[in-house]
């Protein structure tokens, strides 16, 4: 009887994903990204520091670029012209096919930054909390390099719950 990956001891998880995270070109794609976040909330108790060096730097890579994939498409796709508050923001961080390619060459610091979060993600049990998002640093300016940076989720609703409260107390004043 075949178990899914998930089910599976702990070596043989570790071995898994040492394996597909040894290839260089290894995506993370919506199915694997589920897979990977039910392996490390399965009772194995498998962590970040049972997987060998390479693979594991590359896991946390390829996690961060699927979650900054994932928030950009919020903001193109959801946000930007649609959303109240956003109906002149634009987003101006590249086309689709060249957005991860446009992150290295635009704001490689991201990168660093990005990858810190999402390994702490991870670390935490892919708790939602601590997830990379995307952030505008001005919430007047557009979705665009000198404009953004990648903080954890907790961080980025506490900042927009002081935005918020400061327009509210401008609006009352006024």
């Amino acid at each position: 009887m075949k178990t899914c990956i998930w089910e599976a001891p702990k070596q043989r998880q570790v071995s898994f994903l040492n394996h597909i995270f040894s290839w260089r070109r290894t995506r993370v794609d919506k199915h694997r990204y589920k897979m990977i976040m039910k392996i490390f909330k399965s009772n194995s108790g498998i962590i970040l520091d049972d997987i060998e060096s390479k693979a594991r730097k590359r896991l946390i890579l390829k996690t961060f670029f699927f979650k900054f994939e994932g928030s950009c498409s919020n903001a193109k796709y959801v946000r930007c012209g649609k959303k109240k508050g956003y109906e002149n923001v634009e987003f101006k961080l590249g086309s689709w096919n060249r957005l991860i390619r446009n992150l290295q060459e635009h704001r490689p610091d991201l990168i660093e930054i990005g990858t810190n979060i999402c390994r702490t993600y991870i670390e935490k049990g892919f708790n939602g909390d601590y997830a990379p998002i995307l952030h505008r640093k001005s919430d007047k300016g557009d979705y665009a390099w000198d404009n953004i940076e990648i903080i954890a989720r907790k961080e980025h609703d506490a900042l927009t719950k002081q935005e918020r409260q400061k327009k509210k107390e401008l609006s009352t004043i006024n």
